[in-house]
């Protein structure tokens, strides 16, 4: 009778256990494409610290930013946004869910994404037409422009700072090379903000070949629409809006991690920014309803 109430309790024990299991499964997210890596600076599993298909929050954008294409925290609850058809910057508050300032630097155009680095804001507009905008926000803001190397071929969409080089980083959606065509791949380039040089060698070339190892679809499509570096790790976050892809690096421009996004809650990725906490947001247009701002908590590793 001992020996059967022995076996019985470890009968249930083991049917808790694979329960228990299953239910975590559900309510994680989908598994991440992962990269096996013998460099001893990366973790041999990469894990994304954030659950994509899961926002914790979303704030609704108003009709002006339908079309934001570039978001900059600025500190909580606020954000600094542009759009790409008006020479403007907007400083949106998700709290009171409403702009709270606009300021206009330049003549309406293509602006697809900005920087805020102390009092100076940079902003790219897609045929490489780089912004400096002084004393921001004052009323009285100097503006200065330059055209970079890049064109409306490359087709510019994401700007963002890596402060360990002190340069800009500047993603292009379209054609790689400058000169001459680089097929399939996907290139960033660095200005620095030391010598005030754009670097006509990209920081990093991205093999599309490379991504589709790690993606379900065979017929991948990757066109970056926006970067940011993250705070705490140091490493490059891309998105892309066409073929719904997060693709991270590291500072070297080793591929970390591919993860395709899921398409209900990321309609049309456009911006990407961090809080200094890590903490993750990305912007969509509204593609025919409102635009928004998607909340997702940094979560640290092995926790």
């Amino acid at each position: 009778m001992q020996i059967f109430l022995r076996n019985l309790f470890y009968l249930f024990s083991v049917i808790y256990l694979l329960n228990a299991c299953q239910q975590r499964v559900e309510n994680e997210s989908p598994p991440t494409k992962t990269i096996k890596s013998t460099d001893p600076n990366i973790m041999a599993d990469f894990e994304i610290p954030y659950k994509l298909n899961k926002p914790n929050e979303k704030f609704k954008l108003p009709n002006k930013l339908t079309e934001i294409s570039g978001i900059q925290y600025i500190e909580e609850n606020v954000f600094a946004c542009i759009q790409d058809e008006a020479g403007k910057i907007y400083i949106f508050n998700t709290k009171k869910d409403e702009i709270v300032e606009d300021y206009h630097f330049a003549k309406d155009g293509d602006y697809e994404d900005l920087e805020i680095i102390g009092n100076t804001v940079y902003v790219i507009r897609s045929d490489g037409r780089l912004y400096k905008i002084d004393d921001f926000p004052a009323e009285k803001m100097e503006v200065r422009h330059r055209d970079l190397p890049l064109s409306i071929k490359n087709d510019v969409e994401g700007l963002c700072y890596d402060p360990q080089r002190d340069q800009l980083l500047i993603a292009c959606k379209a054609q790689a090379g400058i000169k001459e065509k680089v097929k399939k791949k996907k290139a960033v380039y660095s200005f620095s903000l030391q010598n005030k040089e754009f670097d006509l060698t990209p920081r990093f070339l991205i093999d599309i070949d490379e991504l589709k190892e790690f993606a379900d679809e065979k017929k991948l499509d990757f066109q970056p629409s926006g970067i940011a570096v993250h705070p705490l790790s140091g490493n490059i976050y891309i998105i892309a809006s066409a073929g719904k892809l997060l693709v991270i690096l590291n500072s070297s421009g080793k591929l970390l991690a591919v993860k395709e996004l899921d398409e209900d809650e990321l309609k049309q990725p456009e911006g990407i920014t961090f809080d200094p906490d890590g903490n993750l947001y990305i912007s969509n247009e509204g593609r025919g309803g409102k635009g928004n701002i998607l909340y997702f908590k940094y979560k640290k590793l092995n926790e």
